[in-house]
């Protein structure tokens, strides 16, 4: 929902864009949910200001959480939180 946005996972959900215009993308993870043009590729995962919506960053493992500037959390059951935090 909104500019840009590209919610294709099962069940999933993409809702705005970044500052830049860069809409937010929930791929390939069913249930996955991206917000403000971040990126959440994994199962179950959540992804929120994140400020870039490539695949480098983001949500991107099972269950995983990342909330901040070009965070990224790649491990299963993983948060990342915080600007430029890994998990």
């Amino acid at each position: 929902m909104g500019y840009g946005a590209n919610a294709t996972g099962g069940w999933a959900s993409a809702i705005g864009a970044n500052s830049s215009g860069a809409g937010s993308q929930a791929v390939t993870g069913s249930g996955a949910m991206a917000l403000g043009g971040s990126r959440a590729s994994g199962t179950d995962s959540f992804a929120a200001a994140v400020a870039n919506n490539t695949s480098t960053y983001g949500a991107q493992a099972a269950n995983s959480i990342s909330i901040g500037q070009l965070s990224k959390a790649t491990g299963a059951n993983s948060v990342a939180l915080g600007t430029e935090s890994i998990a």
